[in-house]
């Protein structure tokens, strides 16, 4: 896996997901670490199918 991950922006709905869950700061904190080390232990990343397009996804825990 690559060390570190450029990120689109998000939509709409899940700014508003995460606001209504209080989960900002969390996510923030994950995408910060995903963009500087995405093998950080912290992160729970997968890559996403099909494969060959190299779209990673990580998840709040």
């Amino acid at each position: 896996m690559p060390s570190g991950m450029k990120t689109k922006p998000l939509k709409d709905d899940i700014h508003k997901y995460l606001k209504k869950h209080k989960l900002g700061r969390k996510f923030q904190k994950a995408k910060e670490l995903f963009e500087q080390d995405i093998n950080h232990p912290s992160l729970n990343v997968e890559i996403l199918e099909p494969k060959h397009l190299k779209v990673y996804s990580f998840r709040l825990t």
